[in-house]
């Protein structure tokens, strides 16, 4: 469970990398056909090791780029020259319900959701690496992971 505040982008840079290395051991030669040559260096390290711009400018561009590179690979996992089945991996299908809760296109366009547009906290995923974590908040506490309900008799 973390209670770390999230960078923008992070948990969508962290699913991409969950997907991209996924794909990386599925089809390695397909992969190295369609991946940007930016992708190794953007996500090749966790998203929570990584340091996001803190320039709104910056970190504005970052979460297009972010977008962009997503909805690039769900496209190509889509296409008839993808090897059959990996759009049905787990990762991928983790890779395209983040990207429903965290960007949209607009006039063919990838923009990032504002946060009042994205699903309650208890639908919406919170990492990538526990797809059954939810983002939970009482009061002035917040948390992702689950939360379980204990009584004592």
């Amino acid at each position: 469970m973390s209670m770390q505040p999230k960078g923008p982008g992070e948990i969508p840079a962290g699913t991409a990398r969950v997907a991209l290395n996924t794909l990386a051991q599925a089809a390695p030669d397909w992969l190295t056909q369609v991946a940007e040559p930016d992708w190794f260096r953007h996500y090749a390290t966790r998203a929570e090791d990584s340091r996001f711009p803190k320039a709104r400018a910056n970190r504005d561009e970052t979460g297009a780029r972010i977008g962009r590179d997503g909805m690039g690979l769900l496209k190509a996992v889509r296409a008839a020259a993808a090897p059959a089945g990996l759009h049905a991996l787990e990762e991928v299908e983790l890779l395209r319900r983040v990207w429903g809760q965290h960007f949209h296109l607009v006039d063919g366009e990838v923009t990032r959701r504002d946060p009042k547009d994205r699903p309650p906290g208890a639908m919406r995923l919170a990492t990538p690496y526990d797809p059954d974590a939810r983002v939970g908040v009482k009061r002035d506490t917040k948390w992702d992971g689950c939360k379980v309900h204990l009584t004592e008799t």
